[in-house]
């Protein structure tokens, strides 16, 4: 019976991983391998501690004419990428309503930040929220909602502020 529903379940989230992929990176494609002791992948034949490896491998690619990467294989940006579209893939199966990211973008260059700041967007569409940290233009120019944060005399105080003031800050803090 539980073999039954968690096979369901990881069918469901390859599928929104997919699909998830695909609306980021129109041109990109990606596949959730699943691997077990007795019958790992050809192409994921990995030892563990001398014993074969179970569990799933991740693999993508990001331009329709580009190789595909395992995730261990890609740039940071990119697993961060990868890493964020399985989290929400996930919560699509099991229809969560809330995710709560600190600085999920910092390894992400201006282009994939913007991606992940619509695939956000795209979300939250459908009811789902989303608490984000970040010191990027790109990501903060696609809220609905922005708090400052400030730490004085070993207390936090946070308030509601403009989206003006919280793109002057994002800006200020990276101009270096």
């Amino acid at each position: 019976k539980n073999t039954k529903k968690s096979k369901k379940t990881l069918l469901s989230v390859s599928k929104n991983f997919n699909q998830i992929f695909k609306t980021a990176l129109s041109d990109g494609k990606s596949c959730i391998i699943l691997e077990n002791k007795k019958f790992p992948p050809n192409l994921t034949k990995k030892k563990r501690n001398g014993n074969k490896k179970s569990g799933c491998d991740i693999f993508a690619k990001f331009e329709k004419k580009g190789p595909f990467f395992f995730l261990e294989q890609m740039s940071n940006g990119q697993a961060s990428l990868v890493s964020i579209i399985l989290l929400l893939s996930i919560g699509k199966a099991l229809q969560v309503l809330i995710y709560i990211f600190d600085e999920a973008d910092a390894n992400l260059d201006s282009k994939n930040c913007l991606l992940l700041a619509f695939l956000f967007k795209k979300f939250s569409s459908f009811g789902i929220q989303f608490l984000i940290s970040t010191f990027r233009k790109e990501m903060t120019g696609y809220g609905d909602k922005w708090f400052g944060i400030a730490f004085s005399k070993h207390l936090t105080k946070i308030k509601t502020i403009s989206k003006l003031t919280a793109l002057k800050f994002t800006i200020k803090k990276n101009d270096y």
